[in-house]
């Protein structure tokens, strides 16, 4: 059955009011200005001066209120801001390589995980040191130059992956470092090839060398040796016929640990060279990992 057009106007009317009640709570709600200004203008008992005058108030509260939810936004877009540059400087004490990490110092780089011993491969130094800032690891299949202050030295003879010798400048850390004997053996235990040692050296002996009394220097070393056995003279193998470790210390603090084969030749004239021995003793196989 049809509708009539009364009836569609009417329905037609519904609707409409419908849609004005909704313009004015959304006016209300979002704009309030508008419908207050439009209920002024419709209302004609109010003198005009009274109508503008509530019409600029309601503007005014209107846009105090939008300026101050934009002031806060922006504080709080400042803070969001702030923290993520904090957040960004706080970065920068980490080193990504493979993963987030904390910035290594010296001490860490010398020891770490997987580091290669004396005997060790020079390859595997690589693969271990690469990364760390050039010129604080020297290694044994490259020549260098005398402008660098390296933390790790290390010799190989030509064309062979065997390395040779291992240094430990500690004086040359960035960080300041205190380093006595006592703290220094852990570490150069660690480079000790304990495996090839088994088999073919044993413990020689240890020594204090000190300085004369009127000597002019301060230099104190302490020295370790361990020497081919009668089987590892005779077997077929590439190894030295010693192994020795000289720490050097100046007031105490340790300037260097040099693994090597040999002594300097000056250790052999220690009278001579204004020094002599004091007792001594210490078997890094008591520190073997």
């Amino acid at each position: 059955m049809k509708k009539s057009k009364s009836q569609k106007n009417e329905s037609h009317y519904k609707t409409n009011k419908k849609n004005n009640i909704l313009l004015w709570i959304l006016g209300w709600l979002v704009i309030f200005p508008v419908p207050l200004t439009i209920l002024l203008l419709r209302n004609s008992k109010l003198k005009k001066s009274i109508q503008i005058t509530i019409v600029c108030l309601s503007w005014l509260f209107y846009i105090i209120i939008g300026l101050s939810l934009n002031s806060s936004n922006n504080d709080k877009k400042t803070t969001i801001h702030n923290e993520n540059i904090k957040q960004e400087s706080s970065l920068k004490n980490y080193d990504d390589t493979s993963s987030l990490k904390i910035k290594e110092t010296d001490i860490d780089i010398v020891t770490r995980e997987g580091h290669p011993k004396y005997y060790g491969s020079v390859k595997q130094s690589h693969e271990i040191w690469d990364d760390v800032e050039n010129g604080k690891i020297h290694f044994g299949d490259k020549v260098y130059g005398y402008n660098d202050n390296p933390i790790i030295s290390m010799s190989s003879y030509r064309n062979s992956d065997i390395i040779r010798q291992v240094i430990i400048n500690f004086s040359n850390f960035s960080e300041e470092t205190a380093i006595t004997v006592e703290d220094a053996i852990p570490i150069v235990a660690s480079y000790m090839p304990y495996e090839i040692m088994d088999k073919y050296y044993e413990y020689a002996g240890s020594e204090m060398i000190m300085p004369n009394e009127n000597h002019s220097q301060n230099f104190t070393y302490y020295v370790l040796s361990y020497r081919l056995t009668t089987e590892g003279k005779n077997s077929e193998h590439d190894y030295s016929g010693t192994i020795d470790v000289i720490i050097k210390t100046d007031n105490n603090y340790v300037q260097d640990v040099d693994i090597t084969f040999g002594k300097p030749r000056w250790m052999n004239f220690l009278e001579k060279n204004g020094y002599h021995t004091e007792k001594w003793t210490l078997d890094l196989y008591d520190y073997k990992y």
